[in-house]
């Protein structure tokens, strides 16, 4: 008797855990599949995304997840989204909180939805892509710039309170041109860098600055700059030091675009002609009135591509391979301090770049510094 009601016991317990374990696992939304690509949850390789679970693709390829309702998306390198817990009428919900995807979303009675901090997305079954554009790279708080376009069917925008239709082949920036904040600072500075020409009026080597004349609207003004520590010197194409450089004479300074720091000084040595024309591929300078002023000092062209075969950011120097005159050359490059570094109107740093990229070098008056660097391949090795 005491062993059938043991038996019948453990049958219970054996019926309420399978009710339990189905009941809950009924109750957990399935995790969505990588179909290709890499996905990092917390800094290690995942096969599937869980809901709730903030995840990150990796820099090199784009990753292709296989969502819970049959739909698609194809994130952009180096996104970062959360799949959300579906409910309240939605059946699914992507947080994209920086990037992009392309979405193939599966027909159904319910909406799809994507969140964005600049707005949401909403669908019931279509094809459209998100992108996401932050105004400044290390500040995820900073103001956004969200790109919707739709290959298929319809979508609704809702953004900054107002709700939007777009329909198969139209696309859109949200918010609006008329609500974009005003230039700040940060903004500006992303201009690039403005070279000026002026007269060197006083040297203070100890003081590390100098004082220039400059003309603008046919009147002068005297500016005094400090040097930032490390800023490159020239006397010709020679480096030099800043008690090297001649009081009333010409000198060609490179600022940067708030017009408050110089990141290079360079002067003609004396006796040395400056050529009227500016050397092949060179984009012509011009005075702070907006003139254009010639262009002088080191030989080679302004601006040049090639392969990034080495990058050292605590040293400020990247080394690229390109062809030049049918022969490979590789050669390495100071890069100013505060260069701007973009990739697909992204800004990013120095240490974002990787050998295999494949850049485009803005060069300094003297053909010696990088004072820009745009990313035109952002495929390379890690």
């Amino acid at each position: 008797m005491v062993l059938r009601w043991a038996v019948a016991a453990s049958v219970v317990l054996a019926m309420a855990t399978g009710i339990y374990v189905l009941t809950h696992f009924q109750q957990t939304p399935a995790a969505s599949t990588i179909v290709s690509g890499q996905v990092r949850i917390d800094t290690t390789r995942v096969p599937s995304i869980p809901v709730e679970a903030p995840f990150e693709v990796a820099e090199e390829d784009a990753a292709v997840v296989r969502l819970p309702d049959g739909s698609h998306v194809e994130f952009d390198p180096g996104s970062r989204a959360i799949l959300r817990q579906p409910g309240g009428g939605v059946r699914q919900v992507v947080q994209l909180v920086q990037g992009g995807g392309s979405f193939a979303v599966a027909r159904g009675q319910t909406q799809f939805q994507v969140d964005t901090p600049v707005g949401t997305v909403a669908v019931v079954g279509t094809e459209f892509s998100v992108t996401l554009s932050p105004a400044d790279f290390d500040d995820e708080a900073a103001a956004l710039q969200m790109h919707v376009a739709v290959r298929s069917g319809t979508v609704a925008v809702h953004s900054a309170g107002k709700s939007y239709l777009l329909g198969a082949g139209e696309e859109r920036d949200f918010p609006e041109p008329a609500q974009k904040a005003p230039d700040t600072p940060i903004a500006q500075e992303k201009r690039g860098p403005q070279e000026i020409e002026a007269t060197l009026s006083k040297v203070d080597a100890n003081g590390n600055a100098i004082v220039v004349t400059t003309t603008e609207k046919g009147k002068k003004a005297e500016e005094r700059f400090a040097l930032p520590k490390g800023a490159p010197v020239f006397l010709g194409q020679a480096v030099a030091q800043l008690a090297d450089l001649r009081a009333d004479k010409p000198v060609h300074l490179t600022l940067s675009a708030d017009g408050k720091r110089v990141l290079e000084i360079q002067q003609t040595p004396i006796g040395q002609q400056e050529p009227d024309d500016p050397p092949e591929g060179a984009e012509p300078r011009k005075d702070r009135a907006g003139k254009d002023k010639g262009q002088s000092g080191g030989k080679g062209p302004a601006h040049i591509r090639g392969i990034v075969t080495a990058v050292n950011a605590g040293k400020q120097k990247i080394t690229v391979a390109r062809k030049e005159k049918g022969t490979l050359s590789e050669r390495s490059y100071p890069v100013m301090p505060g260069t701007i570094v973009s990739a697909g109107g992204k800004q990013g740093r120095l240490g974002d770049i990787r050998p295999g990229m494949e850049v485009h070098l803005r060069l300094s008056q003297s053909r010696q510094t990088v004072i820009e660097i745009r990313i035109e391949n952002k495929k390379g090795r890690s």
